[in-house]
C-alpha cells in the first residue's frame, strides 16, 4: 500500500512518521506534509543545529524540469548524529509520474540522495493560488510537502565551518517554495546530480530555493 500524506498536516503525525523511519533505516529519505500554519516543513523541534531558510514564505516558483538547483549553507556548530536536507514543494497540481531527486552534499561530496516517484504517493492537493503576476510565480495558501535526503549514524562529528548543500532536480516542472530574503544564492546546472558538485556550481538561479538543513550538535 502506498503511504498516505496526513491530510491535516499535524506536526505530531509528521514526528511519528519520521521517528519510525529513523528507527528502521540508517540511510533514508522521506517526505512530510504541512498545512495552514505557515513556515517550512521540517522537524525543527528535533534538531539542535538548524540551517537554511527561516521565517515564513508562501511564494512559489514553477521550477523548470531537468535542471539541477543547489543551495549551500555553512555550519556554525559541529554535527554529531544525523544530517537532513529538506526541500519544500507546494501541494498544487502535483502530477503522477514526476521523478524528484534530492541530493545532500558535505563540502562538495554527496552523502545522501533520494529519488521519489509521485505516482507512489497520494497528494491531497490542498494548496491554492491566491495571487500571481506571471505563469511561473505565485503566492499560495501554505500547504507544503517536504522532500528529504538524510544520512544517519555519522561515524565522526562534522566540524563547524562545513558547507552543506541541498540539490533538487525533477523531470517535470513543479512548484517549489522560494526564499526572497536568503543570505545565499541557489545555483543551476543542466548536469544531473553526481557524486561531486561541479567546482563552479553553475549559473546563479533567478530565485533561491527554500531549504531546511537539520542536525544535532
Amino acid at each position: 500500500m502506498s503511504p498516505q500524506l496526513p491530510a491535516d498536516g499535524r506536526t505530531t503525525l509528521a514526528f511519528v512518521a519520521v521517528v519510525v523511519t529513523v528507527v528502521g533505516m540508517v540511510f533514508f529519505g522521506g517526505f512530510l506534509s504541512s498545512t495552514g500554519t505557515g513556515g517550512p516543513v521540517g522537524l525543527q523541534f528535533l534538531c539542535s543545529s538548524c540551517y537554511g531558510s527561516v521565517g515564513q514564505s508562501t511564494t512559489g516558483w514553477l521550477m523548470p524540469a531537468n535542471v539541477t538547483f543547489s543551495t549551500s549553507y555553512v555550519t556554525t556548530a559541529p554535527m554529531t548524529t544525523f544530517i537532513s536536507g529538506i526541500v519544500n514543494v507546494f501541494d498544487y497540481d502535483i502530477q503522477p509520474g514526476i521523478l524528484l531527486t534530492v541530493g545532500l552534499y558535505m563540502s562538495g561530496a554527496m552523502v545522501a540522495m533520494q529519488t521519489y516517484n509521485t505516482s507512489d504517493y497520494h497528494f491531497p492537493q490542498l494548496a491554492q493560488i491566491v495571487a500571481s503576476n506571471s505563469s511561473s510565480m505565485a503566492v499560495f495558501t501554505n500547504s507544503l510537502v517536504g522532500f528529504t535526503a538524510t544520512v544517519l549514524g555519522l561515524t565522526r562529528p562534522v566540524p563547524a565551518g562545513a558547507t552543506v548543500t541541498v540539490a533538487i532536480v525533477t523531470n517535470h516542472p513543479i512548484w517549489v517554495q522560494i526564499d526572497g530574503s536568503a543570505p545565499v544564492k541557489s545555483y543551476e546546472t543542466v548536469a544531473p546530480p553526481s557524486d561531486v558538485l561541479p567546482a563552479n556550481h553553475g549559473a546563479i538561479s533567478p530565485y533561491t530555493i527554500w531549504v531546511d538543513i537539520q542536525s544535532e550538535s
